[in-house]
């Protein structure tokens, strides 16, 4: 077995790097557990961080994982891994965000089709992002990458009615307020227009710059080292539009819209059903 340095998840041997937070992982170290959780105890800690049960012994030296997650580097792009960057909670508009991890880069024609068995793109490129995808579809996509890295589901499909459940630990797609707070640059923002400049060509594939998408990272990324936050593929939102119609929110723009339709707060409702060159989708999960 594997474990992540940063949150303490454990891995089968097989895998290299976090599925939550993209960090590298390690050789799990026999080190003291909770006896009521099983969580790995913090050095020199009396109680468990996640339960609070009190421990046998405290931990005298560092162990193996937080040694490493010192020297934490950051992994490549991998064609069917979804890196993610922990974004913690702050102010948005007139609300508030709670911490969540978002996908480092949208999910990626490779990652989809690792999950899905298909690729429905127009613009074929393992590297590229996934599009042609439709509200529905990314959600199925959510499911189902949830179940495969045994977590809980968030989606539920009642008739025509999705049903959602937040307090779930699976994939999901983000609200609009985290999407918008993500590409703001989340606490560490610099108020650029778009997501990590004032200069859309330093950060995004949009009309003035390309005719079709292009590999995820390619550009520079946001305050928080998320990529692709402004064009390439308009990236689908959890929201529900009751005003327009039941269309879903979605953010960010595409390789095909212009420079002026392209800031970060800028919003396009979209029927739920449509699926084009234009559409793709980015992961989130509840902290």
């Amino acid at each position: 077995m594997k474990i992540c340095p940063t949150c303490n998840k454990e891995f089968p041997d097989d895998l290299n790097f976090c599925k939550f937070c993209g960090a590298k992982l390690v050789e799990k170290a026999e080190e003291p557990k909770c006896p009521k959780c099983g969580t790995i105890a913090l050095s020199g800690a009396k109680f468990c961080n996640m339960c609070g049960a009190p421990l046998s012994a405290g931990i005298e030296n560092r162990s193996k994982w937080e040694i490493v997650s010192s020297q934490r580097t950051v992994s490549p792009i991998e064609n069917n891994f979804c890196e993610m960057v922990f974004v913690d909670g702050g102010s948005v508009g007139f609300g508030r965000v709670n911490s969540f991890a978002i996908g480092k880069y949208p999910v990626t024609q490779a990652l989809y089709k690792s999950v899905m068995g298909i690729n429905p793109s127009y613009f074929l490129d393992d590297n590229n992002p996934v599009e042609y995808v439709s509200y529905y579809d990314a959600v199925e996509f959510c499911n189902r990458l949830s179940v495969k890295d045994g977590l809980e589901p968030c989606y539920l499909k009642s008739g025509n009615k999705m049903n959602y459940d937040f307090t779930k630990n699976g994939y999901r797609l983000p609200t609009e307020d985290e999407w918008e707070f993500a590409a703001k640059g989340g606490n560490k923002s610099r108020g650029y227009t778009y997501s990590g400049s004032d200069d859309l060509d330093e950060v995004g594939w949009y009309k003035g710059n390309s005719r079709k998408t292009h590999a995820v990272g390619k550009k520079k990324p946001n305050e928080l080292g998320i990529y692709d936050m402004s064009g390439n593929v308009w990236e689908w939102c959890n929201d529900l539009d009751v005003q327009d119609g039941g269309k879903r929110a979605t953010r960010g723009a595409s390789f095909k819209t212009d420079e002026s339709c392209c800031s970060i707060f800028l919003r396009n409702p979209l029927p739920p059903y449509l699926s084009n060159c234009e559409c793709g989708f980015r992961l989130v999960r509840s902290m």
